[in-house]
């Protein structure tokens, strides 16, 4: 299992309490459907028990391949306008433009802590820019010790970054670890959204191309 933590020092603050506020509402999201049209796994969109917060909806999902090798499936959901983003400027409208989005991975084989520590310090130093390696250094050194379990094919593992800035991290539908850093969340979705992607990230925005279609 993936284990996330992150230690309170920021306790007897106001920012705290409302960080509770918003961890004790996320933990209690559930997915509306299990499996999607393809069978793949995933969810078609993602609800919460509170009917007047937005679905989060799937734009899209793809294979991480490395060396021949799938690594894990990856899914993207957001509560964002599907015909607004759908622009040129999409990848930028979803790492920019506050919104409640995830990005959900089911595991493709198994693969150890130290693996997933190097790939996440890896993929999130590739994507800055001037002083922001310096500045993201510690919520990064944070997320990446956090880190301490192997984990196995089929393992589902999600991150939410929510539209106040906030970065929560679920193992198994489960909160595990919550982070205060919006520049570590834009960062870490750079990875899969960004001009150096490590995936094929037309296929996280089909949905998103498929609703402009339809309209024109």
């Amino acid at each position: 299992m993936v284990a996330i933590s992150m230690k309170k020092s920021l306790a007897h603050q106001p920012l705290l309490r409302a960080l509770c506020f918003i961890i004790a509402f996320f933990s209690f999201s559930t997915i509306a459907s299990q499996v999607s049209d393809n069978n793949s796994g995933f969810a078609d969109a993602i609800h919460f028990p509170d009917s007047t917060t937005p679905p989060l909806k799937l734009t899209g999902q793809t294979i991480r391949k490395k060396y021949l090798l799938d690594i894990y499936r990856i899914a993207h959901y957001s509560d964002i306008d599907f015909e607004e983003a759908s622009s040129l400027n999409v990848y930028q409208h979803i790492l920019t433009e506050p919104a409640n989005k995830q990005i959900s991975l089911i595991f493709q084989r198994s693969l150890s802590a130290k693996q997933i520590q190097n790939a996440l310090t890896k993929g999130v130093k590739f994507n800055c820019e001037g002083d922001e390696e310096e500045l993201v250094a510690p919520d990064l050194e944070k997320f990446r010790q956090a880190i301490k379990q192997d984990v196995a094919k089929n393992d589902k593992f999600s991150l939410r970054w929510t539209k106040e800035g906030h970065l929560l991290a679920f193992f198994q539908n489960e909160l595990v670890g919550t982070f205060d850093s919006p520049l570590l969340a834009r960062l870490l979705w750079s990875m899969w959204f960004g001009e150096k992607a490590i995936v094929q990230r037309k296929e996280l925005i089909i949905k998103l191309n498929d609703a402009n279609s339809s309209t024109q």
